[in-house]
């Protein structure tokens, strides 16, 4: 996957880079992602040739930073009955 030149959180700055939208779970000692997804910058969106040349499936489009985190597949990730509770 190629990278864009857009705003980059971990940088506080524009800079290339890939940016993923994603849902976490979180507690207040830990956290993790129960799903996540590319977030397409909107210059990708409608270039055909730069998202094959890329990789980019059809299926991936552009969105607001809300729009995209609503429709994050969110995955199970462990036991949902307790039994994480359980010793093995």
């Amino acid at each position: 996957m190629r990278a864009a030149r857009q705003y980059c959180g971990a940088l506080g700055k524009r800079a290339d880079c890939q940016v993923a939208v994603s849902v976490q779970a979180a507690t207040d000692r830990v956290s993790g992602p129960l799903g996540w997804e590319l977030f397409l910058p909107e210059k990708w969106a409608h270039d055909t040739q730069r998202r094959t040349a890329a990789g980019v499936s059809d299926e991936v489009g552009h969105g607001t930073w809300a729009a995209r985190a609503a429709s994050v597949p969110i995955k199970e990730t462990g036991p949902s009955d307790g039994e994480q509770d359980k010793p093995t």
